[in-house]
């Protein structure tokens, strides 16, 4: 697990990621602190700032064109502007089909 903070951050969120993206982002698990009252774009926007590679995959996120569902503490998030609150665990997958 990898852990990245900054002065003046207020809460901690962990991120998992699944399946390639675990490959994109350079490990399974991430926590991050930031501000409180921060949104899923927030933290999306976070981690594109840290892990290189992950802009293109996470600024489709919540288009019809997204390869990726969000799960926030084990429920389908379907927007940008969703709460997250100190501890909540977001999971990153990617999504499959096939037939």
């Amino acid at each position: 697990m990898l852990i990245l903070s900054q002065w003046g951050y207020t809460m901690k969120v962990t991120i998992r990621f699944l399946l390639w993206l675990k490959e994109k982002s350079g490990t399974n698990e991430l926590t991050l602190e930031i501000k409180d009252g921060a949104t899923i774009a927030d933290v999306f926007e976070e981690l594109k700032r840290r892990i290189d590679g992950l802009s293109k995959y996470l600024d489709s996120v919540f288009t019809e064109h997204s390869h990726i569902s969000v799960i926030l503490n084990g429920r389908s998030v379907n927007n940008r502007s969703y709460l997250v609150k100190n501890g909540d665990i977001i999971e990153l997958a990617p999504l499959v089909s096939g037939g």
